[in-house]
């Protein structure tokens, strides 16, 4: 979860909704054409680089060990402070008529593409939800590598495994020698793991573990 994300949205201008995304009611309208592509342009500059942003009402964000969309349905108004997300990239990729943006963004953990859907509306002057939405990557994980169903099916579903050692990749590695891996893979906590996540290798580049802040944090048992 912690890791940075890109997704694929289409953003569609000229009504807004209370989950701001289009499984909501509609809360604001606006005669399309609203807005025109260059006009959505011009504003997207100022929501890249770390921002502030409101999530939405209707989220898994907890207060007072309620979450806000509990409250949302229940007809209570929660307050849900700005907070700071960072957004590495946002393009304007496509337009449909009369009014929807496809829009391309490259974002770190914590960031709301609804709500950057209602935050855009707002830049240019007309009420806007979330139409569509597709996670083209999640870390190391990208869906331009993933397998179909029918690919499964022909070729197996080893053909499509990643290891473990890899599919933690993002994270730093530390090798460690036979005892130290015996050890670990007996719960064992060692001297000297590292202060930093970290990958826990064995000499064969295999995973063993995860350690954080000194202490071991995972085993992997293979």
């Amino acid at each position: 979860m912690e890791q940075p994300k890109s997704y694929r949205a289409l953003v569609r201008f000229g009504m807004a909704t209370d989950t701001l995304d289009a499984a909501g009611q509609v809360v604001a309208v606006s005669e399309p054409p609203c807005v025109r592509p260059e006009n959505v342009q011009a504003a997207l500059p100022r929501f890249v680089g770390e921002i502030q942003q409101v999530p939405p009402a209707y989220s898994a964000l907890k207060r007072g060990g309620r979450t806000a969309y509990e409250a949302a349905r229940s007809g209570e108004a929660m307050v849900l402070e700005p907070r700071t997300v960072r957004v590495d990239g946002l393009r304007l990729v496509g337009w449909e008529e009369p009014a929807s943006a496809w829009l391309e963004i490259d974002s770190g953990s914590g960031f709301y593409v609804r709500s950057l859907a209602r935050d855009l509306g707002d830049a240019v002057g007309c009420p806007a939800h979330l139409a569509a939405l597709i996670r083209t990557r999640c870390g190391g994980f990208a869906l331009r590598d993933a397998a179909t169903l029918e690919e499964l099916a022909a070729g197996g579903v080893e053909s499509a495994l990643v290891v473990p050692a890899e599919a933690l990749g993002f994270l730093p590695a530390a090798v460690l020698d036979a005892d130290a891996v015996l050890a670990i893979q007996h719960g064992i906590q060692i001297a000297g793991l590292p202060e930093r996540r970290t990958r826990l290798l064995d000499g064969a580049g295999n995973l063993v573990g995860v350690a954080a802040a000194g202490r071991l944090e995972k085993v992997w048992s293979p």
